[in-house]
């Protein structure tokens, strides 16, 4: 399987940025829930998602962020991508 099978593209945005973290996810989120239907509520899985966040940040040095979560339920992969053309900072990651 290859990913560009698995990626809609309406969920792949280029925006210019943003203050923090979770509004990114939050952004990329809401973008997706206008195309997917989930069983439990947008607010509900962007809470479980910055719980994972808390438990570990998921940036890496090249500046890759891939926030994620398990959702009670849901046996599908959606995978958003979100380009910032203005990097934040997350410790000592540019994303």
């Amino acid at each position: 399987m290859k990913l560009s099978s698995i990626i809609n593209p309406n969920f792949i945005k280029i925006v210019p940025g943003f203050e923090n973290k979770n509004q990114a996810i939050e952004f990329l989120l809401t973008e997706i829930c206008h195309g997917y239907k989930f069983c439990q509520p947008k607010e509900e899985i962007l809470k479980i998602i910055l719980e994972r966040e808390d438990l570990g940040g998921t940036s890496f040095e090249n500046g890759l962020f891939i926030p994620h979560a398990r959702l009670k339920d849901f046996n599908d992969l959606v995978i958003g991508v979100c380009i910032l053309q203005n990097p934040l900072k997350i410790g000592k990651h540019n994303i």
